[in-house]
């Protein structure tokens, strides 16, 4: 007898707006450095895939660096 067992797996988007497109390359490219995850990138939005809480804190973290 086989069972499986249910997860309740959320996934979260997240699409950020820079004022630039360097901004939003360079927010990208560490993005994906720091946590190995995927980005799409039109032209200043970013939207970034699988965001989990230690994503979450990046995103957090660079937009407040970025807005001092």
């Amino acid at each position: 007898m086989y069972q499986t067992n249910q997860l309740n797996i959320k996934v979260m988007k997240a699409t950020i707006n820079f004022n630039t497109n360097e901004q939003a390359q360079d927010f990208a490219l560490n993005y994906s450095r720091a946590t190995l995850g995927g980005t799409t990138i039109a032209d200043t939005k970013v939207s970034v895939y699988n965001v989990d809480a230690d994503a979450k804190a990046f995103i957090d973290g660079y937009i407040n660096r970025l807005n001092n």
